[in-house]
């Protein structure tokens, strides 16, 4: 009876093992993820914090621009359309999901 416990510890044991390793990679796959998200959360937010000085730039000069005589807003007209069709909202990049 004895021989046949220790096959049976021995067979959990090995099946522990298994699941441990199994364990360890998926939490560090997940850790990876988690690393990933968090730099695309990070880069999103740089990019947004870029395109909001480059739009209060565009307003700004706008604004001046409206302050000065008609003549000169419609002779610079055609760059401030250039200007603001350029301008565009980048989406960020989606998080990963599961």
């Amino acid at each position: 009876m004895e021989p046949e416990r220790c096959r049976i510890q021995t067979e959990f044991n090995q099946l522990r093992n298994i699941l441990d390793r199994v364990e360890q990679r998926e939490l560090k796959k997940l850790e990876q993820e988690e690393k990933k998200g968090l730099r695309i959360i990070e880069e999103a937010e740089n990019d947004l914090v870029h395109q909001t000085q480059s739009l209060r730039e565009l307003i700004s000069d706008l604004e001046r621009r409206c302050q000065g005589s008609t003549m000169e807003l419609l002779q610079d007209v055609s760059d401030v359309t250039e200007r603001s069709e350029f301008w565009t909202l980048r989406k960020p990049e989606a998080l990963p999901t599961k």
